[in-house]
């Protein structure tokens, strides 16, 4: 597939990325397991791109991406992992009460690791800040930023859903390869 350079970023990217939001369907065992095999069928098909939030599939859904990973023997340096963090999703698995955003530099950290660990994978092409909040703190946010790319879990730093005036806010402190 054609690559493209997102933004500033040295990041490569096909045209074309694989959303993982609905892979799990209604989080069934039937359900699951087609999402595994629709994993399958996209590397086949030459994806190589995932796009992932910690929030999909009630917080399960990069697990099972990451199962599913580990047993198709892809090298990790030939596909490209996405994850957005920052939304507090009311679900199941979680004890939270009421939807809300969360980007406090321990969180974005917190979200990163776990989705690291669940998409058995040691680093993150791009993280992606899932959607503004009124709250959120730029420095605050920069300052997880700059300690995840020291240790070298996330290449590059994105937004999604952001505005121009939100980006640019973000940008003040710290660059964004995508939106």
């Amino acid at each position: 597939m054609e690559q493209v350079q997102l933004g500033k970023s040295e990041l490569l990217s096909p045209r074309i990325v694989y959303g993982c939001m609905r892979l799990v369907g209604d989080n069934s065992v039937a359900s699951r397991a087609k999402g595994k095999r629709a994993i399958h069928a996209a590397i086949e098909a030459g994806y190589n791109h995932f796009d992932h939030a910690d929030i999909y599939g009630d917080y399960t859904t990069e697990r099972d991406f990451g199962n599913a990973f580990a047993k198709s023997g892809i090298a990790r340096m030939d596909i490209q992992l996405i994850s957005k963090c920052g939304i507090q999703y009311v679900g199941n698995t979680r004890n939270n009460s009421i939807k809300h955003y969360n980007y406090a530099k321990d969180y974005i950290i917190g979200s990163v690791e776990t989705s690291l660990k669940q998409l058995k994978t040691d680093y993150l092409d791009l993280l992606l800040l899932h959607r503004p909040s009124p709250l959120m703190q730029p420095d605050e946010i920069a300052g997880a930023v700059t300690a995840l790319k020291k240790e070298g879990k996330i290449k590059a730093l994105g937004l999604s859903n952001f505005t121009p005036s939100q980006t640019a806010l973000i940008r003040s402190r710290i660059p964004v390869s995508a939106n």
